[in-house]
Formats: C-alpha cells, sequence, structure tokens
C-alpha cells in the first residue's frame, strides 16, 4: 500500500467515512467522507459549546474495524451527532419509518394506536388514509373470510404495497393474535391485529429478511396479554426495536460494501 494506488480514489467516493491505518494506528488515508463528518462535528459543537471525545477522536466513534493484510486495516465511522441532527445518508431512520396497530372491528377499520404522519395533512386525511391502507391490507391478507379460523391467518411479514397518494414511502404489514373479549369465536378468544409500516422507499432493502423481522415483531406481541395492552408505551417500545433493527441492517451493509471494495482494489 505504497506509492499511487487505485484504491484512494475508490474509497473517495464511498458515501460513509473510512480511515485506512497502519498496525500502530497511524492514519495512512482519510476519505472526503471521514473530513467532512468531522468538520461538522467540530461546527456543530462550536454553536453549542461542546466538545465530545469518542474512542479518542472528536466527532466520531469508531464502529468496524476490517482487517486488510498484516500491516494495515480499514475502519469505518459512524457520526455521533443526535439523530435530529443528521441528514442524507445518515438521516434519522426513526423519521423514515411510522408505525400503525389496526383491528378490523364492527364498524370497519378501525385504529388502536398509530404515530402523527408526514406526509398526510391532518387528523381527518390520516384517519382516512389509514381506513384504506387497513382495508387494503385486511383484502389482502383474507382478513374476514367466511371459512378462516386461527389455523388459516396469514402470520408473516408482508410487503410492499403502494402507501395511498404518497409516492415516498411504501407499506408492510404484519398480523398478530392476541386475546380479546368478544372475538370470533373461530378464532379460539383471539383477535387479528394488523401492524402496518410505511417505510420511505430507499431503505426498505433494510427489511428484506421477512423471516427475521417478523420474529422480531412477534416477539414483541407475544407478552401481551389482550388488545387493551397495546397504547403508545407499546407503540414506542415497537418502534425503538424496529428501529434499532434497521441501523443494524444498515450498518451491516456500510461493512459489506467497504469489504467488497477493499477486496476488489487490493
Amino acid at each position: 500500500m505504497t506509492g499511487e494506488v487505485p484504491w484512494e480514489q475508490v474509497l473517495q467516493k464511498l458515501p460513509f467515512a473510512v480511515e485506512i491505518k497502519n498496525m500502530q494506528g497511524k492514519v495512512i488515508f482519510s476519505n472526503e467522507a471521514r473530513r467532512n463528518l468531522l468538520i461538522a462535528k467540530r461546527m456543530n459543537d462550536a454553536e453549542n459549546g461542546k466538545s465530545h471525545q469518542t474512542n479518542g477522536k472528536e466527532g466520531v466513534a469508531i464502529v468496524w474495524k476490517i482487517p486488510i493484510d498484516e500491516e494495515y486495516y480499514a475502519e469505518i465511522l459512524e457520526d455521533i451527532i443526535p439523530p435530529r441532527e443528521m441528514t442524507g445518508n445518515n438521516e434519522d431512520l426513526s423519521r423514515m419509518i411510522y408505525i400503525a396497530i389496526q383491528r378490523f372491528g364492527r364498524t370497519g377499520a378501525e385504529t388502536i394506536v398509530n404515530e402523527k404522519f408526514p406526509f398526510v395533512q391532518d387528523s381527518t386525511q390520516q384517519k382516512a388514509f389509514l381506513d384504506y391502507m387497513t382495508i387494503t391490507w385486511f383484502a389482502s391478507l383474507g382478513q374476514g373470510e367466511i371459512n378462516q379460523d386461527e389455523s388459516n391467518v396469514n402470520l408473516g411479514f408482508f410487503g410492499p404495497l403502494p402507501a395511498r397518494n404518497c409516492k415516498a414511502y411504501h407499506s408492510f404489514a404484519a398480523q398478530a393474535m392476541i386475546r380479546a373479549e368478544g372475538a370470533d369465536e373461530r378464532l379460539n378468544g383471539k383477535e387479528i391485529v394488523l401492524i402496518l409500516f410505511f417505510i420511505r422507499t430507499e431503505i426498505e432493502h433494510l427489511f428484506a429478511d421477512r423471516k427475521e423481522i417478523y420474529e422480531m415483531i412477534s416477539r414483541q406481541f407475544s407478552d401481551l396479554k389482550s388488545v387493551a395492552d397495546i397504547d403508545s408505551g407499546f407503540l414506542n417500545s415497537l418502534k425503538e426495536q424496529v428501529v434499532s433493527y434497521a441501523e443494524r441492517k444498515r450498518k451491516l451493509a456500510k461493512v459489506k460494501t467497504a469489504r467488497e471494495i477493499i477486496d476488489a482494489v487490493q
């Protein structure tokens, strides 16, 4: 890794921060994203009168180390600017994922609890939007069919479907079965609850592992004793789990991309 090497140009174009170091920790190369990350943090601290030290580096935290050979390794770094200050490739994922928990009641689609969506103008439009998406999903998954019983309920993580009048988001759904008074006898005293996810199209690839996602969602619902336990606190907990899952997948994707590039240019 001496002299004029092509990997410098390749790593320079990566959208995330990378440093190449020798085994003594000396920085051999920093790409533009890495330099901008530190500059942005210093500017932010200057405005707020704060200073941060993380792993000995102001404004950044080391996330992954990737060995290159016996002499060098790569570090992928993440900004420690709070999520509300992030933009672009590091945009806060909690503002790219929105959740509503629905049921099909006696009068049709009913909302148990939901977040406020940024892509609808007011509560009236949000109710109409959720009613439409709930009916669409329940029809797609076979909810309410005459011969439905507990054995043929479609359980899993499904999607995407278009989000009505919102091209920036796609809709995903999961179903859970929870004890409820007055529930359909064919479902053994349980009620089908529909969990709707509205995810920005540019990050929906993070939710490709349907089985893994559904297992995570199922664990959240498994401790509920009844539908009455689903409230804003439960929704917040579910949202935290989903966002944490997406953040983990995004970091793994960065490592995979960097590893492939480093292997290709060695």
